[in-house]
């Protein structure tokens, strides 16, 4: 009885031990990933390497480079749909949404993310000038920006 209590036990362990596997393609990039669950994905590359899609349970997402490798927007099989803009030195200036939100990206005078707005002003994040994010506002409250040690 013991025996098979301890098998029983076993084999209702070993059914609640979710195994996830990865694939990499013959060049070393990350092709797909598996769970034992059911959620699998597939990455495919365009063929300078760059990822061109995935897809996976919820549907596909395709994305779009322009002629010099920007990512320049994604479509995904629900209907939500972005869009990147770039200035003319080819920086993110900015994205929006199929659904009309949008983010505007601002620059120092030395060319550096200083913050990004949203479309409704609600959220303006800052950074400091190695890139990092020090502080941000919104229309209900405002996180102080620290002061530099």
């Amino acid at each position: 009885m013991k025996a098979i209590l301890t098998l029983i036990i076993l084999a209702f362990s070993a059914a609640l031990v979710a195994q996830n596997n990865i694939y990499w393609d013959a060049t070393g990039r990350k092709a797909g990933s598996s769970t034992s669950t059911g959620n699998n994905n597939t990455t495919y590359y365009d063929a300078t390497g760059r990822r061109k899609a995935t897809s996976n349970k919820a549907g596909n997402q395709t994305v779009f480079r322009d002629q010099s490798g920007r990512k320049t927007g994604t479509a995904q099989q629900s209907g939500s749909n972005r869009t990147n803009y770039f200035d003319a030195t080819g920086r993110n200036v900015g994205h929006s949404t199929r659904q009309g939100a949008s983010t505007t990206i601002f620059y120092d005078a030395s060319g550096k993310k200083a913050g990004s707005a949203t479309k409704s002003g609600k959220t303006t994040t800052y950074y400091d000038a190695s890139g990092r994010k020090i502080g941000s506002t919104n229309s209900n409250e405002t996180l102080p920006i620290p002061l530099q040690k």
